[in-house]
């Protein structure tokens, strides 16, 4: 599924948030590996559905708060 796809999946469910797993783990295309996460959060913005993101293997639980980890400047190379 893309993340367009996914966003639209979980809004037919009625789902209160998402919580996308096993995106940019491996680099097998052309995109660079934060494309999907930057795809599914814009495509979550527009309809208001809620996204928690949480680092790769941090624990995720109630109460989590998202902070963008993908977004930092050291991590991309644009």
């Amino acid at each position: 599924m893309f993340a367009h796809q996914s966003v639209q999946a979980a809004l037919d469910l009625n789902a209160k948030k998402i919580v996308p797993m096993h995106w940019g783990v491996f680099s097998l295309g052309r995109n660079q590996w934060y494309q999907s996460i930057d795809n599914a959060v814009k495509s979550a913005k527009e309809p208001g559905l809620s996204i928690d993101v949480p680092k790769m293997g941090e624990k995720y639980a109630d109460g989590f708060v998202n902070d963008n980890w993908w977004e930092a400047k050291n991590l991309r190379r644009e």
